[in-house]
């Protein structure tokens, strides 16, 4: 029986920035050709947050298994992938793109994205620098960055209890909504305009109140 769930982005890369192509295009690349995988996909609709949906054999693989593979594939390209903005003073925006194309060429940034209003986002693989050197590197560069929120604590690992309910290491009682599951949709013709989110699955949600499936 195949069957669809979906997962918001910002729960599986809490570091990545709403919208950003290339991590969600790993995350689908991760989880692809997994064992009773049968689809994934990034859904983006208009006025509502990027969702990872995985339509999968419900056969061959239960759906807490679905959750573990699609958390541990965002808290792999976590670890991997670094994210960091900064504030610098208005310029034109040559002077911008300048700026961008120049901490592209530092090593292990994998994109750099300025505007002329002094926001700058920079991606950057740990596997080829660290934070502080690429923070030391854009700072001579004129891009000082603040150290900003640390939304990793979303993509804290979590289990199944033998209940269905899921927890963080640190909530055993599993009161916790990371990785936020839409369960049972069938995905032809869906319009989330007026959504109806009865049958959702919430991490920690009582698992008596099963999700409803459709084939």
């Amino acid at each position: 029986m195949q069957t669809t769930v979906q997962f918001d982005l910002a729960d599986l890369l809490p570091d990545a920035p709403e919208g950003d192509a290339a991590c969600a295009a790993r995350l689908v690349r991760s989880v692809e050709g997994k064992p009773g995988v049968v689809r994934a996909h990034v859904e983006a609709a208009p006025g509502e947050a990027s969702r990872l949906c995985l339509h999968y054999d419900a056969d061959r693989l239960p759906l807490p298994r679905v959750r573990d593979l699609a958390v541990q594939a965002g808290a792999a390209l976590t670890r991997r992938y670094g994210h960091l903005s900064a504030d610098a003073p208005t310029m034109p925006q040559r002077r911008a793109r300048t700026l961008a194309a120049r901490a592209q060429k530092l090593p292990g940034v994998m994109e750099a994205v300025g505007t002329a209003s002094g926001a700058f986002r920079i991606e950057f693989d740990r596997e080829a620098t660290t934070e502080p050197a690429l923070r030391t590197a854009l700072a001579d560069l004129g891009l000082r960055l603040g150290n900003g929120p640390d939304r990793r604590a979303a993509a804290l690992p979590r289990t199944t209890t033998d209940d269905g309910r899921q927890t963080t290491h640190d909530d055993p009682a599993g009161h916790v909504h990371t990785g936020h599951v839409h369960a049972g949709h069938d995905h032809a013709g869906h319009d989330h305009a007026g959504h109806d989110h009865a049958g959702h699955v919430h991490a920690g949600q009582d698992a008596n109140r099963r999700p409803a499936t459709r084939e």
